[in-house]
């Protein structure tokens, strides 16, 4: 698909990564939930994740949270797209599970300064709890909905005081759901869409 087409058929402007494969889609809100066209992109990246990993549906999930709470420790070890990555890594998952990941960041109640962090995670497990019957029964259930003014001037100032990669952090909501994959010897793989946020600036999440 061109940017040309990708603008017609879903209204955003694209840049197209130096491999020609992936890109970056300009504009595109910090919350899926923010328009209609919106939340339609979001769910077809979605769905072609799901592609990717040849899900196959009716399925049974196994589902996982784990949550860092907030604090000047763990903002600084696990609020980045790093640390999400060696958390995974110290995570038994099982590596003949289709896994899908969905990185959460949300302030407890109004007078939080500082969010916690929680990774969902979706494991295809034919012991898993919950009955799924289609693709897109899977994405209602693993959409996660926002309170889409919790980053405040305030809190994005404390953060950049206190040196953290607050443009990490703030892209966490936006990201959809991500294949894990795994090597021969049963180790996480890095995350490609971690490493292609990471070049996204502050500025231009919340330009001036």
């Amino acid at each position: 698909m061109t940017e040309k087409e990708f603008k017609k058929k879903y209204g955003y402007d694209i840049v197209f990564n130096e491999d020609n494969k992936s890109c970056i889609i300009l504009g595109f809100p910090l919350y899926p939930q923010s328009s209609n066209k919106s939340k339609i992109l979001y769910q077809h990246l979605e769905l072609a994740s799901l592609i990717e990993g040849n899900a196959q549906f009716p399925a049974t999930i196994k589902y996982t949270q784990l949550e860092r709470e907030g604090d000047e420790i763990s903002m600084y070890s696990d609020f980045h797209f790093d640390g999400i990555y060696q958390l995974l890594k110290e995570e038994k998952l099982n590596p003949k599970n289709l896994t899908y990941l969905k990185p959460e960041i949300y302030y407890p109640d109004r007078t939080s300064k500082l969010p916690n962090l929680i990774l969902n995670l979706y494991e295809f497990d034919e012991n898993g709890f919950f009955e799924i019957e289609d693709e897109y029964e899977f994405l209602e259930f693993s959409f996660v909905y926002y309170k889409t003014k919790q980053f405040t001037k305030k809190r994005i100032e404390l953060m950049k005081e206190m040196g953290l990669k607050t443009n990490e952090i703030v892209q966490l909501p936006a990201l959809p759901l991500i294949l894990l994959e795994f090597d021969d010897y049963g180790i996480l793989k890095p995350i490609s869409c971690f490493n292609q946020a990471k070049k996204t600036k502050l500025e231009n999440i919340f330009p001036q």
